[in-house]
C-alpha cells in the first residue's frame, strides 16, 4: 500500500532513454526539432552507434545550445553576432556537457590530446564536426532545466577516444572509475592475462623492450598478435576493458608507442612489419 500523498511503486514510470552505454558518433549538426522547445530551440544534434544497446534508427542526442545563437552553413557550425570567441553558457544543456567533458579531462589525458586535436583544425565547440568520430560512454543524470523542471538527461561519464581528420583511430581509454561501471569479466573481448597463457607466442619472452607495467606489456602483445590490422590493435590495446591497467600512469609511455604507427611503433615490433 502506498504512503498518503503518494503512488503505489507500480504506477511509477521511467524515462524510457538508454543509459550506462557506449555511443560512436558519426554524424554532428546545429539544428531545429520541432518536438523540442516548439521547434524554436537551437540543438546541437548527435546521432552514433552503440555496441552496448540497439539504439533506434531515429535516436537523437539533443542538445540545447542556448539563446541567440545563429546557425550557419547548413548546421555545420554557430555564431553569436560578431564575437569569434563566444561560449556557450554552463545551463545549457550544451554547456553542461562541455563542462561534464571538462571534469573527466582532469584525470583523463586523451581528452585534452581530442581538445588540442580540435584546435590544431582552428575547429571550436562551435563547430559541430568536433563530435563526428567521438566515443563516449553515456549515462542518465538529474538536470534541472531552464525553466526549473528536473528530468532525466544523457551525460558523458567517460571518454572512450576519437578519429582522426583521416578517420584513423588515435586513442581508445577510459578512467578508472567510468572502466568500473562495468567489470571486466562482462566484456566479451576480454584478453585472458598473460601469465594464464603462457603457451601463447608473445612475440619475445622479455618484457623489457618496451615501457611500462610487464603484465600489461605482456598483455598487450597477445592483442597484438590476435589484431588483423593495426587500428584493430590499437582500439583493444587502448580499451581498459580488454587490457586493464593500460590507463595507468606508469603506462603512458606504452601508451605512444601502441599509438605509433612507424617501424618503432609497438604493432610493427611485434609482428615484425
Amino acid at each position: 500500500m502506498a504512503e498518503k500523498g503518494k503512488l503505489p511503486a507500480s504506477f511509477g514510470t521511467v524515462s524510457g532513454l538508454p543509459d550506462d552505454y557506449d555511443i560512436w558518433f558519426t554524424s554532428a549538426e546545429f539544428g531545429y526539432r520541432t518536438n523540442y522547445g516548439n521547434g524554436e530551440a537551437e540543438l546541437l544534434i548527435l546521432m552514433g552507434e552503440s555496441p552496448d544497446v540497439d539504439l533506434a534508427d531515429d535516436h537523437e542526442e539533443r542538445l540545447s545550445i542556448g539563446k541567440n545563437w545563429e546557425i550557419k552553413e547548413n548546421g555545420k557550425r554557430v555564431s553569436r553576432g560578431s564575437k569569434t570567441d563566444a561560449k556557450f553558457t554552463s545551463n545549457s544543456r550544451y554547456g553542461s556537457w562541455l563542462q561534464e567533458l571538462g571534469k573527466l579531462a582532469e584525470t583523463n589525458p586523451v581528452i585534452v590530446e581530442w581538445m588540442n586535436d580540435v584546435d590544431k583544425r582552428t575547429l571550436t565547440p562551435r563547430d559541430a564536426a568536433i563530435w563526428v568520430g567521438v566515443g563516449l560512454h553515456i549515462k542518465l543524470v538529474k538536470y534541472v532545466t531552464q525553466e526549473g523542471k528536473e528530468k532525466d538527461v544523457s551525460m558523458p561519464s567517460a571518454f572512450l577516444g576519437y578519429k582522426g581528420p583521416k578517420g584513423k583511430a588515435a586513442a581508445k581509454t577510459t578512467t578508472a572509475a567510468a572502466a568500473a561501471t562495468k567489470p571486466a569479466a562482462e566484456s566479451k573481448a576480454q584478453v585472458a592475462p598473460a601469465a594464464e597463457a603462457g603457451h601463447a607466442d608473445s612475440g619475445s619472452s622479455d618484457s623489457a623492450e618496451f615501457p611500462g607495467n610487464s603484465d600489461v606489456v605482456k598483455r598487450t602483445k597477445l592483442i597484438a598478435l590476435k589484431a588483423k590490422d593495426s587500428d584493430s590493435f590499437q582500439l583493444d590495446a587502448m580499451d581498459t576493458k580488454t587490457n586493464p591497467g593500460i590507463g595507468d600512469p606508469e603506462n603512458q609511455d606504452l601508451i605512444a608507442v601502441i599509438l605509433e604507427d612507424g617501424p618503432t611503433g609497438f604493432w610493427a615490433r611485434v609482428k615484425g612489419a
